[in-house]
């Protein structure tokens, strides 16, 4: 047995230390969730309905225990202070898993205590973990099935004595977790073949180290995945249509499943550059752990170190010193190459590229698992001390946490989320009451971050994680906001205002569509999208620009806009009251268009509309792409 530097003497002591710190750690990790008060994404509808909004969709997409156990959890949450009281055994329940982790590295595989301590930490404060932290509605799917897998790696140990094939009992364990956690959430029980990785990489312990171990376990992952896949595809939809109408209504879900003949299709597309990119964008979240983002450049140097790290790991194997040296080196870079694919295969197969991290723990386990390789060859070949390796693992943890990649994170992220819920809700649905409004209008929300914070969380909360998605959730957010204050919003009406919030401005002013809001003459917008970085796309055949006063009976219209490939050379209409216009977009690039608009009577609406074979078949209507509008009652002088 390899000795544990200076730790043989109290192993059993500096053990249950390094679990209760593994806990201590992970959970103030997570804390800063605790002391703000917020809900995140269909976090709010969990006090609107009897059911989940989202029980009836997991269930038709194969997720049934996952819907089951959610509704449990949700009847425990009343209000927004047991919200943030749920959290707390959420962030109670992956401290535990990072435990039961750390006993488990400790107890079968060759591996220091203290590279066994800090994996234990690295990999449950890894983002994908961090969603889970504060979104409640989703963080069953998130920690379960991680918890499953480790108890299925810890039933494929175990052997029953005294019959001839004693593995079987233990598989068939192991199958059952696997198989359960698949109908949780498929993703997140991929972390099982994270966990055979790391028994390759630094070797079992004697008693343990058996080369065909390995291939049962992979071979009990495999074939739960493929008794799960038949079922969904074939069974699953049976079962479904027997139910439908009876206990529940899955009729819309039903459709896409007749449709698509599984809850889980995808297609394969043979496009050399596009699939190179999407592996490139996988490999930059893989490799990049608890940190910002890293481009596609920086990825492969990543990749680099990872592949050759692989090597070492295959070199040095204790599985492989059986073979020769060229069946070890091939072994290594076919690790290296199929591994990444194997445990993102979850996202890649569903297109789920820009979905958050909460899919990525499993492919995210490596870039931890191979710098604690690294961590560990290196204590072993120096031979340090166990004051200089427990100043090194201190060193190490409280850097990661102090440098805000897990900690900092989460406390930027709640701060952010209480402020959208507490502040901005609030002060539009109390303004709506006070005025008296029919509907209350939510407007999208651009978060002002300053740059050290945009380098504190890189792409975690803007790009991948996402800036919640107000649009849906928005009357939600009211209701939540109404129960939680015991405000009177009764025959109100909650709309999502992509327009923006109003600024001061003036009708003879230039309408900039890429600024943000939306200046306070115009009520609101109808067909016209969100804001991008040129301006805003038109998204239907009719677009509406309505204004709070009327339009004056003669003026002149100044029109800045780009085409998509739809309506480029083609006429548009742009209707005034009885006066019909009509322009023909020649440029694809932002050109300026400019007509003059008579009138007999005034209106506050202006319209345009599209050629009826612009948008034959097309999903996605995007027709102009609007920089600017002016409307002048004398000729408009623009600077050069």
């Amino acid at each position: 047995m390899i000795p544990i530097y200076g730790f043989n003497s109290n192993k059993e002591k500096i053990s249950a230390c390094c679990t209760l710190f593994v806990f201590l750690l992970t959970f103030i990790c997570f804390s800063p969730s605790l002391t703000h008060t917020f809900g995140f994404n269909n976090d709010y509808a969990i006090f609107n309905s009897k059911e989940f909004v989202e029980t009836s969709h997991l269930i038709a997409i194969g997720r049934p225990i996952q819907a089951y156990l959610l509704n449990i959890q949700i009847q425990y949450i009343n209000d927004m202070e047991s919200l943030k009281q749920m959290r707390l055994v959420i962030i109670a329940t992956i401290a535990g898993c990072a435990c039961i982790f750390f006993k488990y590295l400790s107890k079968y595989l060759e591996i220091s205590l203290p590279s066994a301590f800090l994996l234990s930490i690295l990999i449950f404060i890894l983002p994908s973990m961090a969603v889970n932290s504060f979104w409640v509605a989703q963080s069953v799917p998130g920690v379960i099935p991680v918890l499953l897998a480790i108890c299925a790696k810890y039933a494929t140990k175990s052997r029953v004595r005294g019959i001839k094939f004693a593995y079987l009992p233990s598989y068939i364990v192991a199958f059952a977790l696997i198989f359960i956690g698949l109908l949780i959430y498929p993703p997140a029980t991929f972390f099982f073949l994270s966990l055979t990785f790391i028994e390759y990489t630094f070797g079992l312990k004697p008693g343990y180290a058996k080369g065909r171990y390995l291939i049962f376990d992979v071979s009990v992952f495999i074939a739960a995945c493929l008794l799960y896949f038949l079922m969904i595809r074939y069974l699953y939809p049976q079962i479904l249509s027997y139910f439908d109408g009876k206990h529940f209504s899955y009729t819309v879900y039903l459709d896409g499943l007749r449709k698509s003949k599984s809850a889980y299709s995808f297609s394969v597309d043979f496009n050399v550059e596009e699939n190179a990119k999407r592996v490139l964008i996988l490999l930059a979240r893989m490799l990049s752990g608890w940190f910002s983002i890293v481009d596609h450049i920086a990825a492969l140097w990543l990749f680099l170190v990872y592949a050759i790290t692989c090597l070492w790991v295959s070199l040095s194997s204790y599985w492989l010193r059986h073979i020769r040296l060229i069946y070890r080196i091939i072994t290594g870079i076919f690790f290296g190459l199929f591994l990444p694919l194997a445990l993102s295969a979850p996202i890649f197969v569903h297109d789920n590229i820009s979905i958050n991290y909460r899919s990525t723990l499993a492919a995210s386990t490596i870039a931890p698992v191979l710098l604690l390789f690294l961590f560990d060859k290196i204590i072993r070949l120096a031979k340090l001390r166990a004051l200089k390796i427990g100043i090194c693992l201190c060193a190490c943890t409280f850097s990661l946490l102090a440098y805000s990649h897990s900690f900092g994170r989460v406390e930027l992220i709640s701060e952010k989320l209480e402020w959208q819920y507490n502040t901005f809700v609030s002060q539009v649905t109390n303004n709506s009451i006070q005025t008296d409004e029919r509907i209350i209008r939510i407007f999208p929300i651009y978060f002002d971050l300053s740059l050290e914070e945009e380098a504190m969380i890189g792409g975690f909360l803007r790009t991948e994680f996402g800036t919640p998605d107000i649009r849906w959730y928005g009357p939600y957010m009211v209701q939540a906001l109404a129960k939680d204050l015991s405000m009177n919003i009764q025959g109100k009406k909650v709309q999502f205002d992509n327009a923006g919030a109003p600024y001061v401005s003036s009708i003879a002013d230039q309408l900039i569509f890429a600024k943000d809001g939306r200046p306070d003459y115009i009520v609101r917008y109808e067909g016209i999208g969100d804001l991008e970085g040129f301006g805003r796309w038109t998204i239907s055949p009719d677009v509406q620009i309505i204004y709070k006063s009327p339009l004056p009976k003669k003026f002149i219209l100044t029109l800045e806009a780009g085409a998509s490939k739809y309506v480029v050379n083609k006429y548009i209409k742009v209707t005034v009251a009885e006066c019909t216009v009509l322009i023909f977009i020649d440029s694809e690039i932002p050109k300026r268009y400019e007509v003059p608009i008579s009138t007999e009577a005034q209106s506050s609406s202006l319209n345009i509309e599209f050629a009826d074979d612009s948008f034959v078949n097309e999903e996605r209507k995007l027709g102009l792409a609007l920089v600017s509008l002016k409307v002048s009652t004398s000729p408009a002088v623009y600077p050069r």
